[in-house]
């Protein structure tokens, strides 16, 4: 495999579902769309449609972890965990606890 393909790999590897993981921690929750529409100051629809998105935009995602006070970043740092080899440099970034409850 080449290294462009290799590359390819290792993103669709790391890829996740983001809409898909708030919308089920909204649920776990027990929340309902409206309060979250009204804490994130966007229409019902717009939650909508953050569901359906596989990426979203980091601010928007930080702003979702405050609110549900989860860290959705941490499933992206596992992921990356999961398919990284001792061999690759991916930056180590620490053992740092986020306190996500908003003020």
């Amino acid at each position: 495999m080449n290294e462009s393909n290799n590359a390819n790999a290792n993103a669709k590897q790391l890829t996740l579902h983001i809409g898909q993981l708030i919308k089920e921690e909204l649920e776990r929750q027990e929340r309902t769309v409206s309060w979250f529409a009204r804490k994130l100051f966007c229409d019902r629809s717009n939650v909508y449609k953050i569901f359906k998105r596989p990426t979203i935009d980091t601010e928007l995602l930080l702003r979702i972890s405050v609110i549900l006070n989860h860290d959705f970043f941490g499933y992206y740092m596992a992921r990356m965990a999961e398919n990284t080899t001792p061999k690759e440099d991916v930056g180590v970034i620490g053992n740092k606890s986020v306190d996500f409850e908003a003020s």
